[in-house]
């Protein structure tokens, strides 16, 4: 008997073993948004006859390509499970939302081979791809009506549809439809975020991880819609001829971007209907109160710009200031003194802001998430990452997206190599940060097992002394690990008395 060929809801599939591993690559959970379906919502696949090979992933969503070898296309809508050989049991299911700033990426990345949580965690693993850029984000309400009422949205649309397509079929692979967790990293942080806040998303989940994701950075429906204004105009389209988008080139899409400059522009609405307001005033409300949450991010989230970032480098002082203060907005003059009067030992400008910036857009609003679901007593657990990596002469530390490799415990690849080394050190905190994601699908709690190796202690959130679990080589709870920092923000909240919106989006 072949354990990897089973039957779903629309047809039966073939997958592969690997290291006592099943893996079924590249299943449609939606049909080809093309043609006539370009900008609209995600609709079911097609039921097929025979068997389908599910050995290869599919393309990655339409994006610029990252080397010749990528393969990207619009027919993009696959997912990947990796579970070990069905039986009589039912395992947690625990489903990735990859990043990219909603405008790259893909679900099949070596990162995210979910081998290790298989055969360590004892759970299903599922990564798939959504929509991207303009064409997971291009709003056209305004000029084609309900015909293209979905279009700012429909990337998150994509990601509700695979969660639908998981609750219908995963119980053939072996995983619990009553035990799905989702997780996800910067964009894939925003998007669980995101399906929090969606009364469409309610109960296709139970559980879920928020790894540096800025809750709080997501369009105006204005906003989306001037960008979308600029995209018509490149591409000679007329308000009231949008029936011509569904046959140009996808390249001329990216085009469009590219020569408008308009960057990592497209990303979810807030168009009042399928994202009713900000997530954080949706929790704000008791939204999604009885979801166990962790949320968490890393020490040194936006240190990636003194490495990757020439246009950061290429700045005066005075310039770096200035862009620093519109990103930070009203609270700039609050906390600005304590990054500019308390950080100068030898540090250039860029160094000594960097900080501010990942408080900003990052650490404020995961730290903010965690209080305002307290007064809910919904279940909340706090971390943050800072294992310093030495690659790059050590300048990226704990930045954004460093700890996706602990997580996955997914250390021998030349993906996390280039971002973490080699180190054995490395292993001692994905140990920690891997089971404990492990212990969270199969309990609704991140906190250890008896015989834990590393971690003693992980405690619910708690304002009064903020425990926050600190992932190194030494990971422990630590209380308020953030210090004067936070505290400098808090006053700042406090005396401006407004809602924290920072306008960096990553």
């Amino acid at each position: 008997m072949n354990p990897t060929l089973v039957e779903t809801k629309y047809g039966k599939v073939e997958g592969m073993i690997k290291d006592h591993v099943c893996i079924w690559k590249g299943i449609p959970y939606a049909q080809p948004p093309i043609g006539d379906l370009r900008f609209q919502a995600a609709k079911p696949p097609m039921p097929w006859s025979g068997v389908r090979q599910a050995t290869q992933f599919g393309p990655s969503a339409y994006q610029e390509k990252r080397s010749n070898e990528e393969e990207v296309s619009e027919d993009c809508l696959t997912l990947n499970i990796w579970a070990k050989p069905p039986d009589d049991t039912l395992r947690p299911v625990m489903v990735w939302i990859h990043g990219g700033g909603f405008n790259f990426g893909s679900g099949k990345e070596d990162l995210f081979h979910g081998t290790s949580f298989v055969t360590r965690g004892d759970v299903v693993v599922v990564t798939f791809n959504y929509r991207l850029g303009p064409f997971g984000f291009l709003q056209l309400d305004e000029f084609g009506g309900e015909e293209y009422g979905s279009s700012g949205n429909n990337g998150i649309l994509d990601q509700v549809a695979a969660l639908q397509w998981i609750n219908e079929n995963i119980e053939v692979f072996g995983g619990d439809p009553s035990q799905v967790t989702i997780f996800g990293e910067s964009a894939g942080g925003r998007s669980v975020s995101l399906l929090l806040a969606m009364p469409r998303a309610q109960g296709l989940f139970q559980k879920a991880i928020i790894q540096s994701g800025a809750l709080t950075t997501f369009s105006k429906s204005s906003d989306a819609t001037a960008i979308s204004e600029k995209v018509l105009h490149y591409l000679n389209v007329n308000s009231n001829e949008l029936d011509k988008l569904k046959t140009i080139p996808p390249q001329r899409f990216l085009e469009a971007v590219r020569n408008l400059k308009l960057g990592i522009s497209f990303a979810p609405t807030i168009d009042g209907e399928l994202i009713p307001d900000y997530p954080m005033k949706q929790f704000e409300s008791g939204f999604s109160r009885d979801v166990p949450v962790i949320i968490g991010t890393n020490r040194d989230e936006c240190n990636f710009n003194l490495v990757f970032e020439e246009s950061w480098k290429k700045l005066k002082d005075d310039e770096i200031v200035d862009k620093v203060s519109r990103m930070v907005g009203n609270y700039w003059s609050e906390v600005s003194p304590y990054y500019l009067n308390h950080h100068q030992g030898g540090k250039t400008m860029l160094e000594r802001l960097i900080p501010a910036m990942t408080f900003n857009a990052f650490t404020y609003s995961a730290i903010e998430f965690c209080n305002v679901r307290e007064r809910h007593d919904a279940p909340t657990w706090l971390y943050r990452f800072d294992w310093s990596s030495p690659q790059f002469e050590g300048q990226l530390g704990a930045s954004h997206a460093m700890e996706i490799p602990f997580v996955w415990n997914n250390l021998d690849c030349q993906s996390a190599w280039r971002l973490t080394g080699k180190g054995e050190e490395r292993k001692l905190v994905a140990e920690a940060m891997h089971q404990a994601w492990i212990n969270f699908a199969h309990h609704s709690d991140p906190s250890p097992s008896p015989n834990a190796k590393t971690i003693t202690k992980w405690s619910p959130y708690r304002s009064t002394n903020m425990p926050t679990m600190i992932f190194d080589v030494n990971s422990r709870e630590v209380e308020n690990p953030f210090g004067q920092e936070h505290i400098v923000w808090e006053e700042a909240a406090k005396s401006l008395k407004t809602v924290h919106r920072p306008a960096l989006i990553i």
